[in-house]
């Protein structure tokens, strides 16, 4: 299974990498957590996590979420929606992201208390809102925070590069009691993709590579994201192929890899999918030397992904902000030269 998962960060920053190029180290470093009935319908439910076993002893009311993949993990159960949530990793709270709020509103729930993050997480806040479960999905997550964050409630915790959007939504789905609601949001999530690929079957072999930058650079240094990574897991889910110069360039231990001006040449790919969460940001790109010797811009076959929603939406996928960001990611796809995909159609 793919892993497309991102951390605690994953609120859109003004730097496009910094929302994109840490969402999934290429390599797993902790076990996947699982279950002790993979077919449980009651409690308590036991289920691993990095440092022992957490054990849920009935249907949690009082949800405590950190990071974006537990929140929309849960909230695409269609059951409840949490009482607070952490989303950034700055001391300030983040805004709910667009797709997240929408799926609130549909839940007609009370939006959640949107807490401050950072090196210190809000424990007292988290206390005071008396939950009965803490998810910390994909989130980076030390023993000692880890531990203080059980004393306080049952914590399900999965580490970046473990979790994709679909085990997010199982491993929630375990915990909640809501076996069949959590399948029932993956096949709703993959059905759209298929609906892609069964519509443009000339995207199977393509190739393409994906990219972004930290900030503007005179000279246009960028980085691409490695195989693993889960923008190009999206992207390979839409019948996409990895190319050999993406597979060469990851790293164990990184989820990007930087091209200069004397390695652009080798970055071959049929097409170059660019996250901007600018038009500016994409103009300089553009219009720097190292993105002019590229051949993907040069034959007009790069498909700028921009602004700061869509790029969190397909750049950080989940199973509620797939559904937001793919015709936006499809229509920058249609505008290449290639010509593969046309415009869709909201229906």
């Amino acid at each position: 299974m793919s892993r497309r998962t991102s951390t605690i960060m994953g609120a859109v920053t003004l730097a496009t990498v910094a929302l994109l190029a840490g969402c999934t180290p290429s390599v797993e470093t902790e076990p996947e957590p699982s279950a002790t009935s993979a077919e449980h319908h009651g409690f308590p439910v036991t289920i691993e996590n990095p440092y022992g076993e957490t054990v849920v002893p009935r249907a949690p009311q009082r949800i405590v979420t950190l990071g974006p993949d537990g929140t929309d993990a849960l909230l695409a159960l269609g059951v409840r929606g949490p009482v607070g949530a952490v989303l950034s990793d700055s001391g300030d709270p983040a805004e709910l992201p667009v797709w997240t709020q929408e799926a609130l509103d549909e839940l007609a729930v009370d939006d959640p208390e949107v807490l401050p993050g950072g090196e210190t997480l809000p424990y007292a806040e988290i206390t005071a809102l008396e939950p009965d479960l803490i998810l910390a999905v994909s989130v980076e997550l030390d023993r000692d925070r880890y531990e203080q964050l059980a004393a306080i409630a049952p914590t399900v915790a999965t580490l970046p590069g473990t979790t994709s959007w679909q085990d997010a939504v199982s491993v929630v789905g375990m915990v909640m009691g809501e076996d069949e609601a959590a399948a029932a949001a993956i096949d709703s999530v993959d059905q759209k993709l298929t609906a892609i690929t069964d519509a443009h079957p000339q995207l199977d072999g393509v190739t393409v590579a994906a990219a972004t930058t930290a900030a503007t650079d005179p000279t246009g240094t960028f980085s691409v994201f490695a195989e693993d990574a889960s923008p190009v897991q999206l992207l390979e889910d839409l019948g996409f192929t990895i190319p050999a110069s993406v597979v060469e360039g990851t790293r164990l231990d990184s989820s990007t890899f930087p091209v200069a001006a004397d390695q652009a040449a080798g970055l071959t790919s049929d097409i170059l999918v660019y996250y901007a969460a600018t038009q500016a940001e994409y103009d300089a790109w553009l219009a720097s030397p190292v993105a002019q010797s590229l051949a993907q811009v040069a034959g007009g076959n790069v498909a700028p992904v921009i602004g700061a929603d869509l790029v969190q939406a397909v750049g950080s996928p989940s199973a509620l902000s797939i559904p937001w960001g793919l015709d936006g990611l499809v229509a920058a796809l249609g505008g290449t030269a290639l010509g593969a995909v046309p415009a869709p159609t909201k229906g």
